[in-house]
């Protein structure tokens, strides 16, 4: 698509206010609900037994020492538990996150969609809320602060997105953790990279539980719940 002659998302909700940060989130998870809604697609499986297979293939010089194959047995442990899935694919992104979109006057706009084939619509949701986070802790490497919180965040993107199916819950997880895991071992194949990148995915992999000996809780979502309102929940990592 062309270009849209707007502000990035990322820049704007760095220095804006927690209102006007919370509208943006809200207004990008309205944004991919859209999107989501134009399918669905065919129905699709996902084997998650053989995904550190497929990190080691895929970053094969970066699987190295006694770090990467803690983080890896960390990883691997999560996605034995998650198994074999199978949901409607539906349109994705396939790189949505906060640089990939644009505030305009009429709203949240998309840019840079790779839709080459459908997939699971956690994976456009996770990238989001991973690349929000990290952003965050990214500029307090630089001793600034974004307003607002990370669970705030959170519930502003899902108050446009909508909430999980419980057995969804588990789904995010994991993916929230497979691209963290990815961008770790990405820095590794890069002779210098940047300082605040590097701090920012080892404090989050940290509070994930996927490095160190703590295991901490998760970041919240909301679980639907039948003739209820939806839950706020924040469960530790298995």
């Amino acid at each position: 698509m062309a270009w849209v002659d707007a502000p990035r998302v990322d820049t704007l909700v760095r220095d804006a206010s927690e209102g006007q940060r919370t509208a943006s989130l809200r207004q990008a998870g309205e944004w991919l609900a859209r999107l989501h809604a134009a399918g669905p697609c065919r129905r699709m499986d996902r084997d998650f037994r053989n995904l550190c297979g497929r990190l080691r293939t895929r970053f094969a010089f970066s699987v190295r020492g006694v770090e990467a194959e803690a983080l890896l047995k960390a990883l691997d442990r999560r996605a034995r538990e998650i198994g074999r899935v199978a949901r409607t694919g539906v349109p994705l992104h396939w790189d949505f996150k906060p640089r990939n979109l644009f505030a305009t006057p009429s709203g949240i706009v998309g840019f840079d969609l790779g839709l080459t084939k459908p997939g699971l619509a956690l994976h456009d949701a996770a990238s989001f809320l991973t690349a929000i986070e990290l952003d965050r802790y990214e500029t307090e490497v630089f001793s600034a602060r974004q307003s607002g919180t990370i669970e705030g965040d959170r519930r502003a993107f899902f108050a446009g997105y909508g909430a999980l199916e419980a057995c969804d819950v588990p789904l995010l997880d994991m993916i929230e953790d497979q691209l963290l895991v990815a961008r770790w071992l990405r820095h590794r194949a890069i002779a210098m990279p940047p300082a605040e990148r590097v701090a920012a995915t080892a404090r989050v992999l940290a509070i994930r539980g996927l490095s160190g000996n703590a295991v901490m809780t998760r970041p919240g979502r909301p679980v639907r719940r039948r003739f209820l309102p939806a839950r706020w929940s924040d469960g530790a990592c298995p």
